[in-house]
């Protein structure tokens, strides 16, 4: 599996991993989604991936396999002495393989090589399966709630939800 910064011309099929991953029933085919709780097919729109994609503090690391397929990626943003982690995602089918744990572990290289301290991410609250996994590579949970507040054609609650706030803390050396 290659890890490597998101190229431009990954867009594309990045938007197309994040949303399979995290909605709609092809989301199912995977072990953890939002499906049951987020009605809607769409997480995300290219233009919102390019929009991230040019902001100068932020990357997407992607991870290809060995035919160069997309089958992961995870959106990283510096902000002050943090990193946020955001969309992680691998697609459905590949998922339990270390795809996931692969990107998180470059990213906390990612935030070490920028001198960052911490790494912030935030998790739908009721994903109990995903907060267990992060837990398991070194995530805690913060005190921090936060709203879910996202534009309606990115899906609405089918329940009430909200988002809480993990957090790797980098040991500085």
């Amino acid at each position: 599996m290659k890890i490597s910064e998101a190229l431009l011309s990954d867009i594309p099929e990045m938007n197309k991993l994040v949303n399979r991953a995290y909605r709609g029933e092809e989301a199912k085919k995977g072990w953890t989604f939002e499906t049951d709780l987020i009605e809607g097919d769409k997480r995300t729109s290219e233009n919102d991936l390019l929009l991230l994609f040019l902001k100068k503090e932020s990357i997407f690391l992607v991870a290809k396999n060995e035919e160069e397929k997309l089958v992961g990626s995870v959106y990283l943003e510096a902000k002050n002495d943090n990193l946020y982690l955001g969309m992680l995602s691998v697609e459905p089918i590949w998922q339990d393989k270390g795809i996931g744990k692969l990107l998180v572990l470059n990213a906390i290289e990612t935030a070490k090589s920028l001198g960052l301290k911490n790494i912030q991410l935030q998790v739908v609250h009721l994903r109990e399966e995903l907060i267990s996994w992060y837990k398991r590579l070194g995530f805690v949970l913060s005190d921090k709630i936060l709203p879910f507040e996202v534009p309606a054609e990115f899906g609405k609650p089918k329940v009430p939800v909200h988002f809480i706030e993990m957090n790797y803390p980098l040991i500085m050396e």
